[in-house]
């Protein structure tokens, strides 16, 4: 069974089956400015000065820090400490949030599905129970996770997928890519010159990044975003449903859910658009 949560005039909100109950405390002055963002489905966290995490859309509640970094996917979240050790909230159905208590390098989340980095080596949790998200052995240094299929880089910086066929059967045989970002069928990643390299599925042409040279990455449902060597946004694939109303200026961080992308500003400064739980400028009243 799923939970969720309504998201009222950009005010948190939190509920959730099996959840811990420790939350970030309220205080008087909302939340607007953060170190870093996250989303995944129809949600979107960051991380505030402190390091605590607040998040607006389906079943994910605040949690308190201090954290370090934060990956988010269709119904989960995950976090880590200075220690480098795991908090994973949200829904566990699939068994996504069941992470053992070690350090961990970095986390990616998909669609029931996290995997790991320790030390190169890369683990799955939740719906690679059925073999859809197990990356094949390997030393790797990057790794996201998509719709029941992962991806790493290994050592070299090429891509090596597993779980869904055709997008594995299209994974380039190149190296020296970096920025590895996956989306609900597809794969993106940057190679030296900057240019984005896309294989999987290209319904609405999401695989179709712009020439670039692009600095980062971010996937959804059926469109792509990222920053060019300006700050400034590039976008592509279904871009409806609000995601063409794009917001100029400067950006350092750029993220996606399905149908809906935030970006964040130098100055913490965070704007959302697209289909999603906030429209505008990201703001939490705590």
């Amino acid at each position: 069974m799923r939970w969720y949560c309504v998201v009222v005039s950009l005010l948190l909100c939190g509920c959730g089956e099996g959840e811990a109950t420790e939350r970030a405390e309220p205080s008087a002055e909302p939340i607007t400015r953060f170190t870093l963002i996250a989303a995944g489905g129809d949600n979107v966290c960051g991380l505030d000065l402190e390091g605590h995490a607040w998040c607006a859309g389906s079943a994910l509640s605040a949690r308190r820090g201090p954290f370090t970094s934060l990956e988010v996917g269709s119904f989960h979240a995950c976090a880590l400490d200075a220690s480098r050790l795991p908090t994973c909230w949200g829904d566990d159905e699939e068994g996504s949030t069941r992470l053992p208590a070690e350090p961990f390098d970095r986390l990616a989340l998909g669609h029931d599905l996290t995997c790991g980095l320790q030390g190169g080596r890369a683990r799955c949790w939740g719906s690679n129970r059925w073999g859809r998200g197990e990356l094949p052995p390997g030393a790797y240094q990057e790794l996201g996770a998509g719709w029941g299929f992962a991806c790493a880089l290994d050592e070299l910086g090429a891509p090596r997928c597993s779980g869904e066929e055709g997008l594995v059967e299209q994974t380039p045989a190149v190296r020296g890519l970096r920025g590895l970002r996956l989306g609900d069928a597809h794969a993106c990643a940057l190679d030296a010159d900057g240019a984005a390299r896309c294989w999987g599925n290209d319904d609405a042409g999401r695989t179709r990044a712009p020439a670039g040279p692009l600095t980062a990455l971010a996937l959804g449902g059926m469109h792509g975003c990222g920053l060019d060597r300006a700050g400034e946004l590039q976008c592509w694939g279904a871009l409806e449903l609000g995601l063409e109303q794009i917001p100029r200026g400067a950006f350092v961080q750029v993220v996606s859910g399905r149908h809906h992308a935030c970006a964040r500003r130098a100055d913490g400064s965070v704007e959302c658009w697209g289909l999603g739980p906030v429209q505008g400028r990201l703001e939490f009243a705590r």
